[in-house]
């Protein structure tokens, strides 16, 4: 998914290239829509990136359609992208979070855990791997 700012926030474009279905990652934010998300780190920070807590946001009606506008202008392949595809390409803002009144969930500016992936056993499981989930690919982004 291609990612920009939007001045707090910062928008991410499902395109995939104009195929025929949501990018997975696009459905994968979509429920639960709080992310964490690598931004470039602000002027003065150590290091390339942060990491931001956000809620995802499906942005619909005019303003979707003027930010994918915009989208297009700076990049002129989004626009192939629209005509490749009978899907509305979703446009998403990550709304950042201010989670400094819960410590246990203030996952800003650290480096998050390694979750395992949905094919591995949980540390403390004595259970074979769960098989990887699967998600509809007929969604549209109002649903």
């Amino acid at each position: 998914m291609v990612f920009t700012g939007d001045g707090a926030r910062h928008l991410v474009f499902g395109s995939d290239g104009g195929i025929d279905h949501h990018p997975d990652r696009y459905l994968d934010i979509r429920v639960p829509p709080q992310v964490t998300v690598e931004v470039p780190a602000p002027e003065g920070h150590p290091g390339p990136v942060v990491l931001v807590a956000a809620r995802a946001e499906a942005r619909a009606g005019t303003e979707r359609e003027h930010r994918f506008a915009l989208q297009c202008a700076k990049d002129p392949a989004f626009a192939g992208y629209r005509v490749r595809t009978e899907r509305l390409i979703p446009v998403v803002a990550l709304v950042p979070l201010d989670l400094s009144g819960a410590p246990g969930r203030a996952r800003v500016g650290t480096t998050p855990t390694r979750v395992p992936d949905s094919t591995e056993s949980a540390p403390h499981s004595t259970g074979p791997p769960h098989p990887r989930s699967t998600r509809s690919r007929d969604c549209s982004p109002n649903t």
